[in-house]
């Protein structure tokens, strides 16, 4: 069955209770209409590419959001050596991926991410395994078991998550 893609929607609700920012937020996430992709029936958001360096610039979004695009300055500042104009370049190109939202209010600009953090790292983490280990498991999960200085505690917890795959 073909993809297709469509518009959505969700009814008014709910917004009523929030903040004023949030349910600035809450306006545009949920009355800005996103495309999804439907596949037998089941929806979910297009994952945009995100390189390494809009990785950092996500991160910050992820831990903080929704937060303004001079906070978000800041913080990368501390991090990397990047003017506030490439940090803007960023922003600007990760809500044209998709991947940011932002809500202007006044002069400033407050932004949320468009994707969860935990189905972009699936979805980076399945390319990963794919391409550089065929789509195998045991050969990733070993090679980073040997080549990495593990402390008793991960091991702890390595041997924990095993034990808890092997009872499934």
């Amino acid at each position: 069955m073909p993809d297709s893609t469509r518009f959505e929607c969700p009814p008014l609700a709910s917004i009523a209770e929030k903040s004023d920012l949030a349910r600035l937020f809450t306006f545009v996430n949920n009355y800005v209409c996103k495309p999804t992709v439907s596949k037998i029936g089941f929806e979910m958001a297009q994952l945009p590419e995100i390189s390494p360096a809009e990785w950092q610039v996500m991160n910050v979004v992820w831990e903080r959001q929704p937060v303004a695009a001079s906070d978000i300055i800041k913080a990368l500042q501390v991090e990397s050596e990047w003017t506030p104009a490439t940090i803007r370049t960023f922003l600007h190109r990760l809500v044209k991926k998709g991947a940011l939202k932002y809500v202007a209010d006044g002069n400033r600009y407050f932004y949320r991410s468009a994707v969860a953090k935990s189905a972009t790292i699936k979805k980076v983490s399945r390319s990963f395994l794919q391409s550089v280990f065929g789509g195998e498991t045991g050969p990733l999960i070993a090679h980073f078991v040997q080549s990495s200085n593990l402390s008793a505690d991960e091991i702890e917890q390595l041997r924990q998550l095993l034990e808890r795959k092997e009872a499934k």
